[in-house]
Formats: structure tokens, sequence, C-alpha cells
């Protein structure tokens, strides 16, 4: 292997582990949301799944969005807000809906879904607003449908195992590498020793020529 190969070996493998580990932080990220009834935040963005109708069609049902951290005073009418909604059927649920008034000074905000009729019959509380509708996250929610299925799991499952030997099995081919080539060069110094032997003895055992005997004569 050359060095340059081994260099863009090593490139590869980092930016596979970097990949790997920034997966890894996020599903932790929207596994401890979802546990916490909590946004998780990374450099003041972050991802939410969103369960229902009430935003169709700007936000379909099973859908992720990205959020920004937001605070009350820079929310603004036809603002989509998230809220920890006092709405007692939600039991202190985070909820996602566009705001249609402004109550005082940003103390609280009225609130309504786009597919609903009418407005949330509870304001959303100035210091329970979490963060800001940006947009829509198509790949993450093809995702997180995907792998919210059986299907979905177990392609996970054979991704997952297809890596691991595919992995494996470069690493035994490294290792066999240098043993083989090791094997080839002490076979060719061997191939070489035998023929430089054998031409001494050939030397060796060459008989006498005339001139030989005729000077052995003198």
């Amino acid at each position: 292997m050359t060095k340059w190969k081994k260099i863009g070996k090593w490139i590869v493998n980092v930016v596979s582990l970097l990949l790997l580990l920034l997966i890894l932080c996020a599903a932790l990220a929207l596994f401890a949301a979802k546990m916490q009834n909590k946004p998780v935040f990374i450099f003041g963005r972050s991802a939410a799944w969103i369960l229902t109708e009430s935003m169709e069609p700007q936000i379909p049902a099973g859908s992720y969005i990205l959020i920004e951290r937001v605070e009350a005073k820079d929310v603004n009418v036809g603002d989509v807000i998230m809220f920890y909604s006092d709405d007692p059927a939600l039991h202190g649920a985070l909820n996602t809906h566009r705001v249609t008034a402004v109550i005082g000074d940003h103390e609280k905000f009225v609130t309504k879904g786009d597919n609903n009729a009418g407005p949330d019959t509870t304001p959303a509380q100035g210091e329970k607003v979490v963060g800001r509708y940006l947009r829509n996250m198509p790949l993450l929610t093809l995702l997180g449908r995907l792998f919210r299925s059986v299907w979905g799991l177990v392609i996970l499952f054979a991704l997952t195992i297809a890596s691991v030997a595919v992995t494996f099995a470069g690493r035994r081919k490294e290792k066999k590498e240098p043993a083989v080539s090791d094997f080839d060069a002490r076979v060719a110094a061997e191939v070489e020793r035998l023929i430089a032997e054998n031409a001494a003895g050939e030397k060796e055992q060459k008989p006498p020529s005339d001139a030989d005997d005729a000077q052995n004569e003198k």
C-alpha cells in the first residue's frame, strides 16, 4: 500500500467516524428530548417531532421540524412557536401553533393551529415559549418514519451487520498482506542463495583445460 493510499484511507476512516458520532449525538439528543419533554438545543437549533395534523398543510403530521431558540420579546404575530401548553387536555406538553395575537408586552400569545377551526382556549405564556419554527426537515422525517416501522428496524439492523462485516474483512486483509509480502521476500532471497551456491559449485568442479595441462607440464 502506497503512502497516498494510506493517507486517503485514514481520511475516509476519520470522516466516517465523525459522521457516525454526529448521527449518534443527534439520536441521543432527540431521545433525551422525547424522554424529558424538553428540546435539546445545539448552537441555538433543535429538531422536534410533530405528531398531530393541527399545523397542516405547512407541517404535516409525523414530521420533524427545525426550531430556533427564541425569547418571548422577539415573537411576532404570524410566527409559529413551540411552547409548553397550559391547556388541561395537553397536561403541560409541548405544542406548536401559530401566533395570531400578542397580549400585553409579550406576556401572553393567542395561538391557533392552521388546520384548527378556532384559536387555542388557553393563551401561551411568554415564559413558556421555547422555540420558533424555521422549516421542515424532509430527510430526517423520512428516516424517522422509516426507523419507527418494523421494516425500518430490520433495514437498520442489516446495514449495521453489513458495515461490521465489511470492516472486519478489510482488517483481516490488511493483517494478511504484510505476511504474504514477507514470505515472498524470503522465498526470493532463498532462491538467489541457491542459485549462487549452485554457480559456485559448478565453478569448483570445472575440469582443467588444455592450457592448464600445458602449464603443468612445463
